[in-house]
C-alpha cells in the first residue's frame, strides 16, 4: 500500500494546512463499506454550503454517496471544512474515494476542492496550456456564476509529472479596472479536461457585488500620499556587509501595513500584513559578562549561569555539521523537559528549554517584559546603555521580546537580544545573545537626510499603485473593500546619509 501523491503544486498556505490536518489514506479496490448509524455531533451545512456540494457532485457523481465529515471553523472568515470518504474495509482504515473542500458559510463559495483519490478516467495525454484556458473558465462559472465577468484569465501553467499533470489556470479579479488584492482562483484541469483541484484566495467571496467597490474618484494623487508616509518611516542602523567587521550603516524604510487608504491616507491593516512594533527604550546597566564552554561537561556548569538546571543534567553534543563555521549544538533531556545549547566559538550565544504541553498565561506582558529584562542586563555588551524592545508572540503560553540596542539615538538592526518568557511560570526558556566581536563601527548619522527626501527617493524608485483590500479587524476580513495604495515592492530602502534609493 502506499499513500496517494500529492500533485497540487499551487495550494496556498490555507489550503496546504486543510490537506496536512487530514489523513493521507491509500487507494484500495472498491469495497463500499457502510459505515454504521451514529448520532452526529458535526456541525450542519448551510443552504447555500450545500448547493455548493451540489455542484461539485455534479462533477464527480461518485461524492453523492461518500460519507462527510464536517467542521467549521470562524477564524478569519466563517467556512466548512469537508471531506468526503468512502471506505473499502470494514476496519475503516482504507478507503477507496478521498477528496476535501472548504466552503464559505454565508454566501457558498466554493474556497477550495481537491478531487485526491476519485476513481476516475485515466489521462491518456498531457494537460496543455490551450485545454487548461479552455475548460477552467466554464468550470469557474458553474461556481460562481455570472460573477465570472470579474475575473480575468493572469497566468496559465502546466505543472507535475505523468498523471499527475495539470495546467493550473490563475484568475484574477478585477473591478473598476483596479485589481483587487488577494480575490483569486486557480482552477486546475487533469489531462482528460476534468477538475483536478480549485483554490480560492484569502478574500475571495468575501463581497462579490461590484456596486460595492466604491469608483476611484475623489482620491489622493501618490504625492500627497507621501506626507502619511513620512510618519511610517523607520530610521536603524544595518549591517553594511555578511562580514560585521564592515561596520553598520543608517538606513530608512517604511514600518506599515503595506497600505494606505486612497482618500484619507491612513494605514490599513488587511490578512497576513503585519509591521514591526517597538517599544520605548529601556535604560539598562550592561554587565558584559560572556559565558564560554568547550566540552559536554563544561556545557551544564556553564548554562546554570543563565538558569536554574536539573541535578545531574548531562549534555551531549548533537551529531551533524554545524550551521556555521564555529558553532556546535548540545542537547539534553531531563523528564518532560528538553535543553538546547548553541556555542559560537565556544561563547554560548543561544539556549531553548522546551517543555510540553503549554500551560495557561496567568502573567501580564509587562511583568514578562520586566523580567526579560532582568535576566538580561548582565549580559548585555558594556557599550550599550539603552535597548528598544520589540514583543512577537508567536507560540502560545510564551512571550518573546527582542531588545536592539541604540546608537547615536538610532536603533541598531542584527545585533541584539532575543528572551523568550514563560506566561505560566515566569521563567526564561530561551536566549539568544550577540557573538562576541572587536568594537563595531558606525557610520556618522549626525547628518542624515530628512524623513521628505527619504520618501520621494523611495516613491521615485518604487511607486505606488492602487487595489482594492478588504481590511482586518481583530484578525478577521471584513466584507467592505476599501481603495489603497501599496509600493510596488515592500523591501525598498533609502540610505539615510546619501539619499539614495537601495534595494
Amino acid at each position: 500500500m502506499k499513500p496517494y501523491a500529492t500533485k497540487k503544486l499551487m495550494i496556498t498556505v490555507g489550503a496546504a494546512a486543510l490537506l496536512f490536518s487530514s489523513p493521507l489514506w491509500i487507494t484500495q479496490p472498491q469495497v463500499t463499506v457502510q459505515a454504521a448509524a451514529v448520532k452526529s455531533t458535526q456541525p450542519q451545512l448551510s443552504k447555500v454550503a450545500q448547493k455548493t456540494v451540489d455542484r461539485l457532485i455534479k462533477h464527480y457523481p461518485e461524492l453523492k454517496n461518500a460519507e462527510k465529515t464536517i467542521s467549521r471553523n470562524n477564524q478569519e472568515r466563517d467556512a466548512f471544512q469537508i471531506q468526503f470518504r468512502i471506505f473499502s474495509n470494514k476496519e475503516r482504515t482504507e478507503v477507496s474515494l478521498y477528496a476535501d473542500a472548504k466552503i464559505d458559510a454565508n454566501n457558498g463559495m466554493l474556497l477550495f476542492f481537491s478531487a485526491h483519490d476519485i476513481p476516475k478516467k485515466k489521462p491518456t495525454a498531457r494537460p496543455t496550456e490551450a485545454m487548461g484556458k479552455e475548460k477552467a473558465p466554464s468550470i469557474l462559472k458553474n461556481f460562481i456564476g455570472d460573477a465570472i465577468k470579474q475575473y480575468r484569465i493572469d497566468e496559465v501553467t502546466v505543472d507535475g509529472e505523468g498523471a499527475e499533470t495539470v495546467a493550473n489556470v490563475r484568475f484574477v479579479r478585477v473591478v473598476n479596472q483596479i485589481p483587487v488584492k488577494d480575490d483569486s482562483y486557480v482552477v486546475a484541469i487533469n489531462g482528460v479536461g476534468e477538475l483536478d483541484y480549485i483554490n480560492a484566495g484569502n478574500t475571495t467571496g468575501l463581497q462579490m457585488d461590484a456596486s460595492k467597490f466604491a469608483a476611484p474618484s475623489g482620491v489622493k494623487n501618490p504625492d500627497e500620499i507621501g506626507k502619511p508616509l513620512e510618519d511610517m518611516l523607520h530610521l536603524s542602523y544595518e549591517q553594511k556587509a555578511r562580514d560585521i567587521g564592515a561596520g553598520f550603516h543608517p538606513v530608512y524604510s517604511l514600518n506599515f501595513s503595506g497600505y494606505l487608504d486612497a482618500r484619507s491616507g491612513a494605514e490599513v491593516e488587511s490578512g497576513w500584513t503585519t509591521k514591526n512594533k517597538y517599544g520605548k527604550p529601556i535604560t539598562v546597566t550592561p554587565g558584559n559578562q560572556r559565558v564560554f564552554a568547550k566540552t559536554n561537561e563544561e556545557i551544564a556548569t556553564a548554562l546554570s549561569t543563565f538558569i536554574p538546571l536539573p541535578e545531574g543534567i548531562v549534555f551531549q553534543m548533537t551529531k551533524g555539521a554545524p550551521v556555521l563555521a564555529g558553532e556546535k549544538e548540545y542537547d539534553a533531556v531531563v523528564g518532560n523537559k528538553k535543553f538546547s545549547v548553541r556555542t559560537t566559538n565556544d561563547q554560548i550565544t543561544y539556549f531553548h528549554v522546551i517543555e510540553n504541553p503549554p500551560k495557561q498565561k496567568v502573567i501580564t506582558e509587562a511583568a514578562a517584559e520586566e523580567k526579560a529584562v532582568a535576566f538580561l542586563q548582565p549580559f548585555v555588551d558594556a557599550e550599550v546603555t539603552e535597548l528598544v524592545p520589540q514583543m512577537i508572540n508567536r507560540e502560545a503560553g510564551k512571550q518573546m521580546f527582542l531588545f536592539s540596542p541604540i546608537h547615536q539615538g538610532i536603533m541598531v538592526e542584527g545585533q541584539g537580544y532575543s528572551v523568550k518568557v514563560d506566561m505560566h511560570t515566569g521563567d526564561i526558556v530561551s536566549a539568544s545573545l550577540p557573538v562576541a566581536t572587536d568594537k563595531l563601527s558606525y557610520a556618522d548619522a549626525s547628518n542624515v537626510v530628512g524623513p521628505e527626501q527619504a520618501v520621494q527617493a523611495l516613491l521615485k524608485a518604487n511607486p505606488l499603485t492602487m487595489s482594492y483590500v478588504f481590511p482586518s479587524l481583530n484578525g478577521r476580513y471584513q466584507s467592505t473593500p476599501v481603495l489603497v495604495y501599496e509600493p510596488k515592492e515592500r523591501n525598498g530602502k533609502v540610505d539615510a546619509v546619501t539619499g539614495q534609493f537601495i534595494r
